[in-house]
């Protein structure tokens, strides 16, 4: 199929070379590289949560080239622990590194993590650099930096499966001339031209000719989750993807995390849910996997709530559909429309009282489908009893599960006095 790339008939969505759609459905995992890292080259560690990501059906890997340390678990507090790591990129160790000089043993490695990913179709995010993880960095613009940059990109850029990101956290680069001059060395570098992009920066959009050095928008918001979403889109006319919007405690509950921060598994696949709705891509993040801890001994809930959302939006055309926030209640769903042929509706508020209110004058009855329960996949069949009108002649329509939150799937199933035509095509 070839790399993936921004589409080229349907410019905020992701395609193969060969035209075939791409849903990004990434998984944060940035200390992979880590995991096996001056141990058994067969790496039983790393092809072991490989194997984890792919059953939870995320195609992609968010993940760094290196990274030192965490703050907020610094030193190694378990086995689980990969940082410091144990080896270097560059002779010497971080402390005292010689970057004109690459530790080979490291790089092999590292091919080896690449060509397990590629093997098993998983697309890799890679951040080049990492700005909050304590890497003792080449001097900017020196010789050593572009050494790094070069043989990052000379190294990789054959993996058909590789987005370059500029760096994790890039908005603690004051100088954006500096990471414009990177973006420009990779993309120079890379003779199979991947996408590239740079991680929550806003400020690097703010100049024309730096907007049109990223193939994609990356976003960490963590509110307004669908509003963002719309305008961003709406101003820069590229994909957009949220990369980092929550991250999901462990098993003992909200108070269990490595981070400072962790939201329970249905609100941050209800945050997901909000960006696909606004026609942007998700991330998953998993407190005990996202950073330089990582315990894959326990399978949380958010890998089954991902996959149903991926499973579900991969079975229609979710490239052809536009968000239409005029079509419902602002603060109780989301539509996206192929025309009026097919509709998904997605309650984004559980406070709705059982019930979708819609805007949109649609003639129900001509309508099939099914509610789909997000948290267990359950389907359950629509029927036009299900919609009410009030004195105003909007339409509610019940919602068949006890959260109160679910995706409602209609497809248009016979043609309408207007000229309205059909659409039967399934995917």
């Amino acid at each position: 199929r070839g790399t993936v790339k921004v589409s080229d008939t349907h410019p905020l969505h992701f395609s193969f070379e060969d035209g075939t759609p791409h849903f990004m459905n990434a998984y944060e995992c940035d200390w992979l590289w880590a995991m096996d890292l001056g141990g058994d080259p067969a790496l039983p560690k790393t092809r072991e949560m490989v194997g984890i990501i792919k059953e939870s059906a995320f195609n992609t890997v968010i993940m760094n080239v290196y990274a030192h340390d965490s703050s907020w678990t610094p030193g190694k507090t378990s086995e689980y622990d990969y940082g410091p790591p144990a080896m270097f990129p560059w002779i010497g160790d971080n402390e005292e590194p010689d970057h004109t000089r690459m530790n080979i043993a490291f790089w092999r490695h590292l091919d080896a993590v690449f060509t397990l990913l590629a093997d098993e179709g998983i697309m890799i995010h890679l951040f080049i650099k990492v700005y909050n993880k304590q890497v003792n960095w080449p001097e900017r613009h020196s010789p050593e930096d572009d050494l790094y940059f070069r043989y990052c990109a000379a190294r990789y850029q054959a993996y058909w499966n590789i987005t370059w990101d500029f760096s994790k956290e890039s908005k603690n680069e004051a100088n954006k001339d500096y990471l414009y001059d990177r973006i420009n060395f990779i993309k120079h570098t890379d003779a199979y031209r991947h996408m590239i992009t740079t991680h929550d920066d806003p400020g690097y959009f703010t100049d024309e000719n730096r907007r049109r050095s990223v193939d994609f928008y990356t976003a960490q918001h963590h509110q307004h989750f669908y509003d963002m979403a719309i305008s961003t889109l709406h101003r820069y006319g590229i994909p957009y993807f949220n990369s980092e919007f929550g991250y999901e405690h462990g098993p003992g509950g909200i108070d269990d995390k490595t981070y400072g921060v962790s939201q329970t598994p249905e609100e941050l696949v209800k945050r997901a849910y909000e960006v696909v709705m606004a026609g942007g891509y998700p991330a998953y993040y998993y407190t005990y996997t996202a950073w330089d801890v990582i315990n894959p001994s326990y399978r949380p809930p958010g890998y089954r709530y991902f996959a149903i959302l991926y499973r579900f939006f991969t079975s229609i055309r979710w490239w052809e559909f536009e968000p239409m926030p005029e079509y419902s209640h602002p603060n109780m769903s989301r539509c996206l429309s192929r025309g009026q042929d097919e509709l998904v509706i997605f309650t984004s508020d559980d406070r709705n009282r059982n019930r979708v209110f819609m805007t949109a004058d649609l003639e129900f009855e001509h309508y099939r489908g099914f509610w789909m329960d997000i948290f267990t996949g359950e389907r359950i069949e629509f029927t036009p009893a299900m919609v009410h009108r009030n004195e105003l002649g909007l339409a509610h329509i019940e919602i068949p599960f006890e959260s109160r939150v679910g995706v409602l799937h209609l497809r248009s199933v016979t043609q309408r006095g207007d000229g309205f035509a059909v659409s039967a095509d399934t995917t």
